[in-house]
This record gives C-alpha cells, structure tokens and sequence, in this order.
C-alpha cells in the first residue's frame, strides 16, 4: 500500500511483513517499550505492546516525532536490532497495511491505518491505490534526522510501474561516479549450515520471494523480492528468521577503469620499472591465477597457451565429468551468462566486445618469448578465466563473484586477481574472501581509481578494503614513479604500489582495439603484483600466502613520493620479491631442493653447461660465498635433497 498527498506531503510504503516475524499476541500487561537509538540506529525486544507506544517510543528516541492515527490499536511481539528507522517502521506497520509518511516541513512521520489517508487542512483524503507513492529510499535514521534539521522535503516522482508495482522514480543509492550500488529488486540470502530445504521453500513463500539462482548447495540465494516492498525491508525480514545467516542487498561491482593517457612513455616500461628481467633470470612462474574480470579472449594468440585448462572434464561432451555442476568447464566459466565460454562478444549494447579482462590477463601471463606480441610478468603461469560480467552490461553481480571465488577455490587456483570494485561493504562477499584465506589463497584487489585518501574517505572500493591479511590492495604508479592522480592511497589501507599508467597490454582480437591496446588504472596495476605473487610462490613452494604478501611487501623500491600514501611506502620490485623467497640450494628455481639440483650443481662443478652470466654463482646457491658452486654446495644440496626438504 502506498501513500501520496500533494504539496508538503511525501507518502511512503510500508513493506509487508510476515507473520512469521511480527504477530499480534493475546491480551495483556505490557511493560513500557525500552528502545535504544545508537550510531542511527535502533534496537528493541518488546512483548505485547501496544504498536501505538511503541511507536510513540521510537520517535522519542530519535527525536522525530511520530503521529498515531486512531484505530491502530493492535499489539505485538517484536525483537529488531540495528536498524534504520525505515526497516523499523516498515516491521511494525507492514502486514497490517498501514502506511507511513514523512512531512518535511513539520520533521514528523505520521502513522495511518487501514489503507486510508487521514484528511489535512486543505488537503483532500482519499482510498490509497495500489502501486503507488515512493519510498524513504533507504534512508537510515541519520539522514532523516539530518533533513529534518535543515526543514528540507522529499521531493520524488511518484508514478506506478505497471509491470512490477513498484515507484518508479525511486532514488536508488549510487556511487560517486552515479552507478548503482545495488542490483534493483533483488536481495542475497546466505542460510545456516544444516538447515532444512523445505523450510527455507516455506520462508520464500511466506515473504513472496523469487529464487533467481542458487549456489553453494543452496545455502547462498539470489532473490527477487516481491512487489511491494524494499530491498531493504525485504532483508531485514529475513535477519529475523534463525535459518538465516546473512541476508543483504545485491551488491554490483565494475570494473576499475581509466581513460588511456598517450603521454606515457613506453609500450613495455612497466616491466623495466619493477625489475621483472631480472626476476625472470630465478623463474618463470608457475600457480594458476583466477582472474575473477569481465571474461578474457582465450583465442588471442599472445594468451591461448597460457589459458588454464581443467584437466577433469572431457571437451564438448556435454557431460559434467567432475559433477560440479558446470558442464564442459574446460577453460572456466561465464558466471554473469550461466555458459561454459568466458571469451566476451559483442552485443547490440555493447558492439565493441570487452577487453578489460583480458588486458588484465595479458598483464599477469601473456605467452612470452614467442616472437610475438608482449610478454607477460609469470611466463608459465595459467589464468583461470572467470566471466562475472554479462556481454550487455556494466555491472558486475555480487552473485557471480562469490561464485567465481568458490570456483577458483574448488580448482586449485592459488592467487585471485580482481580488478573491480564496488563502494559497498557486504558481509557475504566479505565471507567469499574469508574462504579464500582458508584455502591458504592469495587474493590481489585493486584499490580503487577515486583519487581519495581511504584512510580518511568514508567511501572506500571492496573488496580491497576488507580487513583480511590474504587480501593485497594496490595503488597506481606512472612512469616516473608518482602516484597516479586518480589512484586512491592510504597508509593504513593500500599496501603497495604497481605501474599502472598507460600499461600495453592484451585486448580483445574483435575489438576495435585490435588485438594490443593501452590502459590505466588500478586495475591494471593489481595484475603486476598477482603475476609477481605467482613468480614468488614459484621460487618457495614451502611458503603460505603470509610469506609470500611478506616478500611483496617487504622488499618493495622504497619512494618519498610515496610515504604516507602506502603502508609499504613504496612500488613493486618482483625481483627484489623473487628473490627473497628463494631456499638455498635450489638451483633451478622450483622452489624445493630435490635431488635434480644436486644433480645441477653436479654439473655446474663439472663445468657441463655454462657459468652465471655475471661470472659469479648466486647468492641462494653460493653456500660458501666464493662465488662458484663446487662440492661444498652440491654436498648442502645433496644433504637437503635427502631430507626432502
């Protein structure tokens, strides 16, 4: 039910609630409503209490005063904790088609009863139609507290939406480039481990949701919400049900990209910058990488032999061999188009196909002395393409990601590459990266392209903002070193920087882009680490992925210029990374030391194949330091190839 008066009047709807959550309870002595109103929100576990007092309760606490029509004389039972004013009255008042409206003139909600409008002064009343008025919007209390105080109105386009009964002009909450924060009608649900499927069918009919899609065994949901209601109303419902865990809004998430600067000097000077020949004199790479992006063109010829392939499912068989549920899964999967492909294509929306996702993995593992093309910064690594951006959209689902996440948990994937973000916290992608961190998997974001100091902006870009210890959040350096203009920082926040002006990369062979183009930002900064990350786990398969972030932190090109904006204080150096994760005695840069670098060292002394460039032994297989490797350092290797250390 929606209200709607003119003039100074803004009507709003109050969502529907279940019973299941809010009842009437018999007859009584109710003791006086405690609420309590902390940080904008507001709490309170009530027991057959007059709506009329409890409403009146809440408005004293939050200094917005609240007008009870006569009539409204039920009573309820009703625990809420941590919500917003709208959230409380959309509880309270929903299954009793009641409304609620805000007068900004007067900073007051009224409260009317029995789908009808009491007449104003001057104002006719009237029977509320069904579909129309507006919502607060999500407002939270603070907001509404705020408009009050400065005497200001609502001022919305109230006007029905035939196809879904829902306001269309809504203000729907966006970022600061204008996108949308959330995916319009929809909610996440993440239930309980162990609970019953029919109960979970019974609460979806009960609140008049739709199940879109359903991952993790059906413990996360993708829903629709029912007409009628708000996205946030509609999760706070589910809260209150003990099947459930979690329950949010659809996150989106986008790509981080900035427009091509053609000043930057250099097709390859990104490479020079952090040292990577040098990197690739100990190793070449060898951990898949899952770049979680806009999908990635497997059939570019400077990427085709570096596409991970899943060794558990037979080509176009239509036939889930491994039983994941993802049939002919053999180069990932497209999560945003539900399809075995995550090469981009055009679209009438779109024409010109994507090529973010495969810039970024032209970044991390291009196929590299090849004679063609660019190199890569981890030669013999695999990307796991992972599509989480429909060919027609801008936007990413949250959905999609989370998946993506268990996806690359479930092959084997040790680094995670995202170059997206989003300026919303979520609890259930928050949990995606936990899982991440429990598989002992690397996860390298993107920091963001909002120019702002995260330590002190309110809006900061997640994931990389998420306080976990196996999430590396990179800022963007030019080519002289300087952080990006665009780039955010921060010195509690943003751990390290990486090139990311102007870097030549892979793009989309379809594009108009042909084949090679430049880009900038953050998120091609991240990829240089995720590459380097892979090159450091190579040279040291003993270290978990807090060493690793160790190296990448610890041995980072310190730079004036960038004290204060990065917790490292400094930009990458994959060699300086490499370097320091190497065991002594590995001679061929694996990672372990096995008998086959005895059998190296072996024929280093027996001079079979050539010396060091330098003319001197390295340092992690110089045992004595006299600058050759002879029978001291093969009796180490051998002693340690024993020990099958």
């Amino acid at each position: 039910m929606f209200a709607r008066k003119k003039g100074r009047w803004m009507g709003a709807v109050a969502a529907v609630v279940a019973a299941t959550f809010v009842w009437a309870a018999t007859a009584g002595p109710a003791e006086p409503p405690a609420v309590v109103f902390r940080d904008g929100l507001l709490s309170f576990d009530v027991r057959d209490v007059a709506i009329e007092d409890l409403l009146l309760a809440v408005g004293e606490k939050t200094g917005i005063p609240i007008a009870v029509s006569p009539g409204l004389n039920e009573r309820i039972t009703l625990r809420l904790r941590d919500r917003t004013l709208e959230e409380v009255l959309a509880a309270v008042c929903g299954n009793r088609a009641v409304v609620y409206e805000y007068n900004g003139e007067r900073k007051d909600f009224r409260i009317v009863a029995a789908g009808a409008v009491a007449g104003i002064a001057g104002e006719g009343a009237g029977l509320i139609p069904p579909g129309t008025g507006t919502t607060l919007s999500d407002p939270g209390v603070s907001a509404v507290l705020s408009e009050a105080a400065a005497g200001t109105e609502r001022k919305k386009t109230v006007a029905a939406s035939p196809d879904r009964g829902n306001p269309v002009g809504r203000e729907e909450p966006r970022d600061t480039q204008g996108r949308p924060l959330y995916k319009s009608r929809e909610i996440l649900i993440q239930f309980r481990p162990g609970v019953d499927g029919d109960g979970i069918a019974a609460l979806h009919r009960t609140l008049g949701s739709m199940v879109i899609s359903s991952y993790r065994g059906g413990l996360l949901q993708r829903l629709r919400v029912r007409d009628g209601i708000s996205e946030p109303a509609a999760a706070a419902l589910y809260r209150e049900s003990p099947l459930v865990e979690l329950a949010e809004r659809h996150a989106l998430r986008y790509p981080l990209r900035m427009p091509n600067d053609p000043e930057y000097p250099g097709k390859q000077w990104n490479l020079q910058k952090i040292s990577m020949p040098q990197a690739w004199d100990i190793n070449l790479g060898r951990p898949e990488v899952a770049v979680i992006d806009t999908g990635v063109d497997y059939t570019h010829p400077d990427l085709g032999e570096n596409i991970w392939i899943n060794a558990w499912e037979i080509p176009d068989n239509r036939i889930d061999d491994e039983g994941n549920s993802y049939v002919d899964d053999v180069r990932g999967w497209d999560f945003a188009d539900g399809d075995n492909d995550p090469k981009p294509y055009p679209t009438p929306q779109k024409p010109n196909p994507d090529s973010h996702g495969t810039h970024v993995a032209g970044i991390i593992a291009a196929v590299t002395d090849n004679a063609l093309g660019i190199a890569g910064t981890a030669w013999r690594s695999r990307i796991m393409a992972l599509k989480v951006q429909s060919d027609a959209d801008v936007e990413m689902l949250e959905a999609d990601i989370v998946a993506a996440v268990d996806y690359a948990i479930a092959r084997g994937a040790r680094i995670v590459n995202c170059s997206f973000g989003g300026e919303t916290y979520d609890p259930i992608e928050y949990q995606a990266f936990v899982r991440l961190r429990e598989q002992g998997i690397l996860a390298v974001c993107a920091a963001g392209n909002n120019s702002k100091n995260v330590d002190t902006d309110p809006v900061k870009t997640y994931p990389a903002y998420y306080d976990l210890d196996n999430i590396i959040s990179v800022a963007w350096t030019d080519g002289s070193d300087n952080l990006a203009a665009g780039s955010n920082y921060g010195a509690a926040s943003v751990d390290l920087a990486a090139p990311g002006g102007s870097v030549f990369s892979t793009c989309h062979t379809g594009s108009s882009e042909g084949g090679y183009c430049y880009k900038s930002g953050t998120s091609m900064a991240a990829p240089h680490v995720a590459g380097a990350a892979a090159l450091v786990m190579a040279a040291n398969a003993g270290w978990d992925y807090r060493q690793v972030r160790a190296a990448l932190l610890d041995t980072v090109d310190s730079l004036p210029q960038l004290a204060g904006k990065v917790a490292s204080g400094g930009r990458l150096n994959a060699y300086a990374a490499v370097r320091a994760a190497l065991l002594p005695g590995d001679v061929n840069g694996d990672g372990r030391v096995l008998l086959d670098d005895a059998v190296g060292a072996l024929q280093i002394t027996a001079d079979m194949r050539p010396d060091f460039p330098s003319g001197m032994a390295p340092a992690w297989a110089d045992m004595d330091g006299d600058g050759k490797i002879g029978a001291v350092e093969t009796i180490f290797i051998l002693q340690k190839a024993a020990e099958l250390r």
